[in-house]
């Protein structure tokens, strides 16, 4: 229970019901864990916090000293302290915490990102995935990432780490009135960070248009690894997944077949996102129309669903956008592009008029009219 309830948490609250029902749960566990939600969203600022911190605080306030306080409203930790940082708003909320936009307190001009837990939501698995995320961002120092500044823990041992804040659009938003071309331009950056990401031995396990910002200057950042995974040597499955049986984190409007089965992941997962937020870009569509979030209704939808050409939705796309988009979505990995920088290499012989690869292979496999002839006149 304590499992579930905790991926549970980790998702807004109008999501929690479908991801409920996708994980298959026992009907007996899953009112117990309604329940527990649902006294956790009533409670308000009651028992946020231990007395006696609430008390240090109002003390603070006579005395002068800095305390870091944690109560649930978030609105309330505007102005307080995460070691050196200055917290002035809330970015984004979550189930498992919040991120915060704050200033050092040697700068107070230059923004940064704060994640923090969530008060409570210091358990075993919460912790792990918190640190196994920490330490990927670590590995990652890309234009197009927002990179990691600094980590630690406050006074009362709640963890937290410090990222680049980006001020940007949302990725469709931002490309909405671009041409067809620039919106391209856009996307091969995004595959640039994804690419990084591969050889540094990362699977970002949810890209989604969310989850690209693009800055005023025109710069994509790719965030929240939330659920990367580790390749090779150094994977931990259990560090980096929740060993709940029937949980599968992802997002099922972008996520790949394999993903929704629940098989490992790989690299050809992360080409199968990038062709769902590609074909989005250029027909202002998702691939996927998942009618109720159901296990059965999103594995049928994502797992044995061909999507339309592309040109058939948005119309005036040329026939080399449809070819590289739908090998991307292949439903097996092994006959999607076997990297990002192929993927991406595509695209780049598009926009300077060249024959895609994807359209020479598609070329070479069709019967020519003079072998066609010659099958039949000898």
């Amino acid at each position: 229970m304590k499992e579930v309830l905790q991926a549970s948490w980790e998702r807004d609250p109008c999501e929690r019901a479908a991801f409920l029902e996708e994980a298959s749960v026992d009907p007996a566990l899953r009112s117990r864990v309604e329940a527990l939600l649902a006294s956790d969203d009533n409670i308000g600022e009651f028992l946020a916090a231990p007395a006696i911190d609430l008390a240090n605080v109002q003390a603070a306030g006579a005395s002068g000293e800095s305390l870091t306080r944690y109560p649930a409203e978030d609105s309330l930790l505007t102005g307080t302290r995460v070691g050196c940082y200055s917290i002035s708003g809330v970015i984004a909320k979550g189930g498992m915490g919040a991120v915060y936009r704050a200033v050092h307190e040697n700068d107070g001009r230059t923004p940064v990102a704060i994640k923090l837990l969530k008060p409570g939501n210091d358990t075993e698995a919460a912790l792990t995935r918190f640190g196994a995320e920490r330490q990927i961002l670590a590995r990652l120092q890309h234009p197009n990432i927002a990179r990691l500044l600094d980590a630690g823990a406050t006074e009362t041992g709640v963890p937290y780490f410090v990222m680049e804040h980006v001020e940007g659009m949302p990725l469709l938003q931002y490309a909405a009135p671009l041409f067809i071309s620039h919106r391209l331009k856009l996307f091969r950056s995004v595959c640039s960070a994804v690419e990084y990401a591969h050889r540094n031995g990362i699977v970002h396990c949810d890209i989604k248009p969310a989850n690209v910002l693009v800055t005023p200057e025109g710069i994509p950042k790719l965030l929240d690894f939330g659920i990367a995974k580790l390749l090779g040597p150094a994977a931990d499955d259990a560090m980096l997944t929740s060993t709940a049986a029937g949980l599968r984190l992802m997002t099922p409007d972008y996520a790949s077949p394999e993903q929704v089965r629940g098989e490992p992941v790989t690299t050809a997962t992360d080409v199968y996102s990038l062709g769902a937020v590609l074909y989005e870009l250029l027909t202002g569509q998702q691939v996927h129309h998942v009618e109720t979030y159901s296990s059965q209704a999103i594995e049928r939808e994502v797992c044995t669903h061909e999507p339309n050409k592309p040109s058939a939705v948005a119309g005036n796309l040329d026939p080399d956008l449809d070819n590289i988009v739908l090998r991307a979505l292949r439903l097996q990995p092994q006959r999607r592009y076997p990297s990002v920088e192929q993927f991406s290499e595509d695209i780049r012989l598009f926009l300077e008029g060249r024959p895609v690869r994807e359209r020479l292979l598609a070329d070479a496999g069709r019967p020519r009219i003079r072998d066609s002839c010659e099958a039949c006149c000898p």
